[in-house]
């Protein structure tokens, strides 16, 4: 069972890449981040990932799929104004 907290900031951003830039505009399945499990897992108490959305003034998020998602699942989200 994993531990509560995301203790990532503690890595200094070792594991993560950053592959778009502050005020960039981008689409619908633009890839963010860049994230190496294999050298954070053990360096953190959970690999649980959350998702934050900011400036959504007007706009609802819709769950649609939740729990365990593997890599290339789509649809998992919607956001409707």
């Amino acid at each position: 069972m994993p531990k509560g907290g995301v203790d990532t900031v503690n890595l200094d951003g070792e594991g993560f890449e950053t592959l778009v830039t502050d005020g960039q505009v981008i689409q619908c399945g633009d890839p963010l981040l860049l994230v190496d499990l294999e050298t954070i897992k053990d360096k953190v108490p959970s690999i649980i990932t959350p998702v934050v959305f900011t400036s959504l003034v007007g706009q609802e998020v819709t769950l649609n799929k939740s729990g365990f998602q593997r890599a290339g699942s789509t649809n998992f989200i919607s956001i409707n104004k």
